[in-house]
Formats: C-alpha cells, structure tokens, sequence
C-alpha cells in the first residue's frame, strides 16, 4: 500500500476510495489473527 501510494506517476497511485478499502481490508486481517 505505501509503495502505491508513494510511486512516481499519479496514475499509479490508489485513490483515496481505493486507499480507504485496501486498508479496511488490513485493519480486518490484523484484528482477525
């Protein structure tokens, strides 16, 4: 996700819905294991 977010051409990079969702989806691992 941060490599994503810091890569050089702004077409790469996730939106912020994007973002919002690829993190939710750690946060939910993270709390399950």
């Amino acid at each position: 996700v941060m490599r994503k977010c810091w890569a050089h051409g702004p077409e790469v990079r996730p939106s912020f819905r994007v973002l919002k969702e690829q993190l939710i989806n750690v946060s939910q691992g993270l709390i399950n294991d």
